[in-house]
């Protein structure tokens, strides 16, 4: 092929979303949008959580909203930091907003916690909500309801 060619099928990867970062998940829906939001957390990257954190309106990176949404992502970072995550399922869905149930795990302490994502226009999710009282405490072990122990090796 000539190199003339080539740049045509570039640019076509390029408008069909083939190459560049992506914004709160078009295609893939809820289920990306919260897996975005907790690699978000993990990473302790909270500009990137209030991209995929908000409202029907947008993110909260975009809009500015809520008014206090950069206290709010610090203090859901405060929650989710130092857990591993695991989407489960859905737990209740209405078309434009999505209940799901996310497993969160830290040394001692393993819960199951609602997040919603809501749809904005066609294609975007974003998480709405997330039940932080259903995680505990940050850093707190669980009380009566911590996995059993590993079996030996």
């Amino acid at each position: 092929m000539r190199p003339l060619m080539l740049l045509p099928l570039a640019a076509l990867a390029i408008a069909c979303g083939g190459a560049g970062p992506r914004s709160a998940t078009p295609e893939l829906g809820p289920t990306l949008a919260i897996e975005q939001f907790l690699r978000a957390a993990a990473a302790s990257n909270l500009s990137q959580m209030a991209e995929f954190w908000g409202t029907g309106a947008g993110s909260a990176a975009r809009t500015g909203q809520p008014q206090d949404y950069r206290r709010r992502i610090q203090i859901m970072h405060a929650y989710l930091k130092g857990n591993t995550a695991k989407v489960l399922g859905v737990r209740e869905d209405k078309g434009d907003r999505v209940v799901m149930v996310v497993e969160l795990t830290r040394p001692g302490c393993r819960r199951q916690v609602p997040f919603t994502a809501i749809r904005r226009g066609q294609t975007e999710w974003l998480v709405s909500a997330v039940d932080l009282a259903a995680i505990g405490a940050p850093g707190a072990r669980c009380t009566g309801d911590a996995p059993p122990p590993d079996p030996p090796v």
